[in-house]
């Protein structure tokens, strides 16, 4: 019997195969294949969730926080998402466009995701629920598209 834990280590055997850990999901063959050249917007903790998605052969990556610095108004928690500096957003931004080779408008009307993956336990999580609701809430998978209504699937 453990000091800590009122049961005993003999307990039930877990076997690797029988654990799904938090980025399996993210190796398999047929998620790989089907999102490896779609929009797939990703938040975690992470030091750089775009490495780590395209490490696993996501191709077209962007973060929530790129994502919040070309659509401030998307969240009213962007503030202390950025940490109130409006300079990180303006430089969040200027990368996420360099990346994609696009101007602003042209890569905000891009926006049309295919899936949406919290690699880990978001420290944004606020703005990551609104974000999600609106991009699902959505028609075309866009942040602004047209909505979904009663009897859209």
């Amino acid at each position: 019997m453990s000091k800590m834990l009122p049961f005993s280590s003999s307990g039930p055997k877990l076997t690797a195969n029988e654990v799904l850990l938090s980025q399996s999901i993210l190796k398999s063959d047929h998620f790989q294949k089907r999102f490896a050249n779609k929009l797939v917007l990703v938040d975690g903790y992470s030091s750089d969730e775009v490495a780590l998605m395209k490490s696993y052969g996501f191709n077209q990556v962007i973060t929530l926080k790129e994502l919040l610095s070309l659509e401030v108004t998307a969240s009213g928690w962007i503030g202390p998402d950025f940490y109130e500096s409006k300079l990180s957003v303006l430089s969040a931004r200027r990368a996420v466009c360099k990346r994609f080779n696009k101007t602003m408008d042209e890569l905000k009307a891009s926006l049309k995701f295919a899936a949406v993956i919290m690699s880990t336990a978001t420290p944004r999580s606020l703005s990551f629920t609104q974000v999600v609701v609106d991009i699902i809430g959505s028609k075309d998978g866009s942040m602004h598209g047209p909505r979904r209504g009663p009897r859209d699937p």
